[in-house]
């Protein structure tokens, strides 16, 4: 990926490179949240502690979203966001056969 982790240098990015990234960011959470929330019946400790960080997170990025952004990007980002999420979720289905 050739990212280099010490690099602290000033980033430019196009609106639809931020689209993208948030969007990515929303679409993992996205996912975790789903999951979590779906394993949230079971009473262990791990379960428990997953689902309370997995919605803290997804919340953090939710409100760093509006925060940062006008409202038509928010909904570009959601969008696109659930697409990801929805595109995922047919890679998967269609290698299960």
């Amino acid at each position: 990926m050739n990212v280099d982790s010490k690099d602290v240098s000033l980033k430019y990015f196009t609106e639809q490179q931020q689209i993208e990234r948030y969007a990515k960011n929303v679409a993992f959470w996205q996912t975790q949240y789903s999951e979590a929330c779906s394993n949230f019946d079971k009473t262990d400790g791990k379960t428990s502690a997953r689902s309370f960080f997995v919605s803290n997170q997804y919340a953090e990025i939710i409100d760093m979203v509006k925060d940062k952004f006008s409202e038509d990007i928010q909904k570009e980002i959601v969008s696109r966001a659930d697409q990801i999420v929805n595109d995922d979720h047919n890679k998967v289905s269609s290698s299960d056969f």
